[in-house]
């Protein structure tokens, strides 16, 4: 009788090879190991191929079996996917964006009216890094993203939605107003790493030589370090509003500025109606 390879089987060699023993895949799926053992020996007589050599402790894939982990993990990819897309089919309406610490005071009046017009939509809100967010898009693990340049957006479809200038932070107490770029070389200055050569380069294009002090890894962190009177800090201006118990300043360079990006890679509903509240909230502002 022809058998069936079922996606259990394939998650279960999944995780045997992830955890590199049959024994110790059995303690990650809750199982004993008997039937887990089974289950591999039939999911390899499906497939007509050895994936493993069994050796005594640890298991080693076999050229078959490197090519079946491979796929595997595309498999199991793919029936999420479906999963979520026949769930929506059911009009289990759901939207699932991406988006940076930085463009979340943008993103959120445009969320807020998608919901007005339907307040049993879903919104599935996935953090992340520029570059973990265009990775999880081209995936379709996630729906769109709001992503900051300077990036490359590859197949994807993308459209800008704001031109965000910086602001200079200073600890509270110290000089306000606009700053000069070449003002900036007399303070101690922290760098918010997305953006460390983006701001250096524009430095150097203007013969400056900033006085580094410090590096982090998120400009949330940067406000935190400029407010413990640790330095100053360069941040995207939409963070202003984060940066109570600072002072914030703009900074008088107009090439000293991102853009703010949609991206997406199908054209679903709710992601054309997101884009779509994204850009009439841009053109608002400029007007």
């Amino acid at each position: 009788m022809e058998m069936a390879m079922e996606l259990r089987q394939v998650r279960y060699f999944l995780t045997v090879v992830d955890a590199g023993s049959i024994s110790e895949g059995a303690r990650r799926l809750h199982i004993s190991q008997p039937p887990l053992s089974l289950a591999m020996r039939q999911l390899e007589e499906e497939l007509e191929a050895q994936l493993f050599v069994r050796g005594h402790s640890h298991l080693t894939l076999t050229e078959a079996g490197r090519s079946f982990y491979q796929k595997g993990q595309n498999l199991v990819e793919l029936a999420s996917q479906t999963t979520r897309e026949i769930r929506e089919m059911r009009r289990e309406r759901t939207l699932h964006l991406g988006v940076t610490p930085t463009t979340v005071p943008l993103v959120m009046p445009a969320l807020q009216a998608v919901r007005n017009q339907d307040s049993s939509i879903r919104i599935d809100l996935h953090d992340g890094s520029t570059y973990q967010l265009l990775d999880l898009v081209a995936r379709r693990l996630v729906d769109a993203a709001v992503i900051r340049t300077p990036c490359s957006a590859g197949n994807l479809h993308q459209v800008a939605i704001a031109r965000d200038s910086m602001l200079f932070l200073s600890p509270d107490g110290q000089e306000k107003g606009p700053v000069r770029l070449e003002e900036l070389s007399r303070f101690p200055l922290i760098l918010y790493r997305r953006y460390r050569d983006f701001i250096l380069d524009v430095f150097s294009h203007h013969a400056v030589e900033p006085k580094l002090v410090g590096e982090c890894d998120d400009a949330r962190t940067a406000i935190s370090m400029v407010r413990a009177s640790l330095g100053c800090a360069i941040i995207p201006s939409t963070m202003g509003d984060a940066a109570a118990g600072t002072i914030a300043r703009p900074v008088e360079a107009p090439e000293l500025a991102t853009e703010i990006l949609f991206v997406w890679d199908r054209d679903l509903p709710l992601v054309l109606e997101m884009k779509e509240q994204l850009l009439c909230m841009s053109e608002a502002k400029e007007q």
